[in-house]
């Protein structure tokens, strides 16, 4: 019974991100179902703890302790704690860049989930590794895995993951220029997001539509997105999308001759940027600017603004918007409206 209340004390502590006193009950646990012989209970708090060690950046210990409970899984026939394990080893050895290895786990942890049946899992599983072949730029490997995902979520019927894994094949899709096509998975995207009545993700959705639009030069079409997406987010305090709304709200009010009105926005979303600690979003604002200046013929003042862009943009490693700010300045230089 104590080693029950110490798991239940661990497991609550963990999902309030309380690591320190949840590693207290899951180590306390751990010594006395060594005492007492508990493998089941002992198996949870190996993962519990592993996951903690991991979390708290022991990845050395977490490995040992998750290869502990990986063994003890099997030894238990526990296919379920045996999937738990290898993907919390897999991504320990993804956050520490050992992508390959971290694949081959999270492969064997999707084979195990394929052999349960369980759909609901392996689809988030798909969809996961598809995440981790995004993040290596392997976008077309991507593309295949969130398919996947998404045919799982059709099946299952699950309205939410059918959203998520649509959004992802979008941004997937963004990334081999194929914009279109990411608008139109991001659109259907919307409609489920829309059914389940999550704001917040609306805004987030609604919000990336307008930047696919003002990309595609169809200003108008973007605006009235970034409105509705500014609106949500206030109303569920999504500041990161109100943030940049508003910046993107300026830009394309820039875009349309409407000058007075830009800049008011873009000074909105700068304060909101600052008083956030959003060093991105403050170096948007710049670019922004940059770019209002250029379209101006200002060009000095817009060098200066891309120069502050760039100072902002660099510590934070966003090697995207470095880039874009390096082709705002090419674009200024070379033609003084900055098309």
């Amino acid at each position: 019974l104590k080693i029950k209340s110490l798991l239940a004390v661990g497991n609550l502590r963990l999902k309030r991100g309380d690591y320190v006193q949840a590693g207290k009950a899951f180590d306390k646990a751990l010594k006395l179902c060594d005492d007492e012989g508990l493998p089941d209970q002992r198996l949870e708090a190996l993962l519990g703890m592993g996951y903690i060690q991991q979390r708290g950046g022991e990845f050395g210990k977490a490995k040992a302790t998750l290869e502990q409970a990986l063994d003890l899984a099997r030894t238990r026939h526990d296919e379920t704690a045996a999937v738990t394990a290898l993907s919390n080893m897999g991504r320990l050895l993804y956050e520490q860049e050992n992508t390959d290895q971290a694949l081959q786990l999270f492969h064997q942890a999707l084979e195990a989930l394929r052999n349960s049946g369980d759909l609901q899992q392996t689809g988030n599983w798909l969809g996961y590794i598809g995440s981790v072949y995004f993040s290596m730029q392997e976008y077309e490997t991507a593309i295949d895995y969130y398919r996947q995902a998404l045919s799982l979520a059709s099946h299952s019927g699950n309205i939410r993951n059918q959203g998520v894994w649509l959004a992802n094949l979008g941004n997937a899709y963004y990334e081999i220029k194929e914009v279109a096509h990411a608008l139109e998975h991001y659109l259907r995207a919307l409609e489920y997001a829309r059914e389940e009545q999550d704001y917040s993700y609306v805004a987030t959705l609604l919000s990336t539509i307008g930047i696919y639009y003002y990309n595609l030069k169809h200003y108008d079409n973007a605006l009235r997105y970034f409105e509705e997406s500014l609106h949500l987010a206030r109303q569920t305090g999504n500041m990161q999308v109100t943030v940049q709304d508003l910046l993107y709200r300026g830009e394309l009010l820039d875009c349309l001759g409407r000058g007075e009105e830009a800049a008011r926005a873009i000074d909105q979303g700068e304060t909101l940027a600052i008083e956030q600690g959003m060093a991105e979003h403050r170096a948007v604002a710049s670019l922004f600017r940059a770019r209002a200046h250029f379209r101006a013929g200002r060009t000095d003042d817009a060098g200066r603004l891309c120069d502050k862009a760039r100072q902002l943009a660099e510590p934070t490693g966003n090697l995207k918007l470095l880039a874009e700010i390096d082709r705002a300045m090419e674009a200024g230089k070379g033609n003084n409206d900055g098309q």
